[in-house]
C-alpha cells in the first residue's frame, strides 16, 4: 500500500493511518470538530510558480504535511484546524520522517521518492505555465495520474493535491483501501466540504 500512496506525496498516507480516528464514525469525528477548541488555522502563502529548472535543481526534503481549505464553511475551518494539529504526530506514526524523506524531480521526467530505506520512482510532467506537476503511477494493470500545484516561497516548496479527486483516484486504483476506516472517515469529510487540498511542504536540500 505504501508504494501506491507515496506519489500522493506522503500526506494522504499519513491521513489514512490516523490511528486515533480509526474507530470513530463520521458523526463522531464531526462532533470532535464541533467540540474541540482547535488551533486557529494559519494563513497559507501560496508562493510563486517555479520554472522547470528550479523544480529540478534541488532534492526536496519533506518538512510538514499541509491541509488547505478554500471554501467558506465555518465547520470545515474547524475541521481543518483540528486535523492540522494532529498531522505531525500521524505522519511520524506512519513512518514519515521530516528532514529525512525526500523527493527529487529529475530532468528525465522521473520523480524519485525516498522514504527511509525505500526508494520509489514514478514518471511526472510539469507545466511551468501554471505550476501543475502530475505524477503517474502504475500498479498491476492500472495506471492513474495525480495532478497537483507546486509553488515556492522563501525556499519552501509546497505541493497540494485536490483531496476529492485524488482520493477518488486512489480508491479506484487500490479498491482494498475502501476497507480502511480512517480513509473512509476522511473521505466523508472531504466529500462534505469541497475545496480541501492536501499535500506537503519541502525544503531544498
Amino acid at each position: 500500500m505504501k508504494k501506491i500512496i507515496l506519489p500522493f506525496l506522503f500526506t494522504a498516507a499519513a491521513i489514512t493511518s490516523a490511528g486515533n480516528l480509526r474507530a470513530q464514525s463520521l458523526q463522531g469525528l464531526l462532533n470532535l470538530f464541533a467540540n474541540t477548541k482547535a488551533a486557529k488555522a494559519e494563513n497559507h502563502a501560496a508562493g510563486e510558480v517555479l520554472t522547470a529548472e528550479q523544480l529540478t535543481a534541488s532534492t526536496w526534503v519533506y518538512d510538514t504535511p499541509q491541509i488547505i481549505y478554500s471554501g467558506s464553511s465555518p465547520m470545515a475551518t474547524v475541521a481543518i484546524a483540528t486535523l492540522r494539529t494532529q498531522m505531525n504526530g500521524i505522519s511520524t506514526a506512519f513512518g514519515l520522517k521530516a528532514g529525512s524523506d525526500t523527493i527529487t524531480f529529475l530532468g528525465d521526467g522521473n520523480a524519485t521518492m525516498q522514504n527511509g530505506e525505500q526508494t520509489f520512482t514514478a514518471p511526472y510532467t510539469y507545466d511551468a505555465s501554471n505550476g501543475t506537476v502530475t505524477v503517474t503511477l502504475t500498479r498491476k494493470e492500472a495506471t492513474a495520474t495525480f495532478p497537483a500545484t507546486a509553488t515556492a516561497k522563501d525556499g519552501i516548496l509546497t505541493i497540494l493535491f485536490d483531496a476529492d479527486t485524488s482520493m477518488a483516484t486512489l480508491l479506484k486504483m487500490a479498491p482494498e483501501l475502501e476497507e480502511n476506516p480512517s480513509l473512509l472517515v476522511i473521505k466523508a469529510v472531504v466529500d462534505k466540504y469541497p475545496g480541501i487540498k492536501i499535500g506537503a511542504t519541502f525544503k531544498a536540500k
